[in-house]
């Protein structure tokens, strides 16, 4: 079985709604759209992004989900010689 191991820098990881959130914008979908699936309002979309975008030191919408991408694939990379299949 495949162990994440901590990101990098773990301040560019996301809380589970903040991913939520950027895997909807990764799909193109505005904030008010975003707002209706998930059942909150613009602005608690737009104030989680923004959280987002501060912690990973980004500017704007892509630079946020390259950030989000690289955080998520650096936690999955596994060390060479240190893969354990179940």
């Amino acid at each position: 079985m495949l162990s994440p191991r901590p990101a990098a820098d773990s301040k560019k990881m996301a809380t589970r709604r903040q991913a939520e959130i950027l895997e909807l914008v990764a799909a193109g979908l505005t904030d008010k759209q975003i707002a209706r699936r998930l059942g909150l309002s613009t602005r608690t979309v737009r104030t989680h992004l923004e959280i987002y975008f501060r912690r990973s030191r980004q500017h704007n919408r892509i630079g946020a989900l390259r950030a989000y991408q690289n955080a998520m694939r650096s936690a999955l990379e596994v060390p060479p010689g240190r893969l354990e299949l179940q």
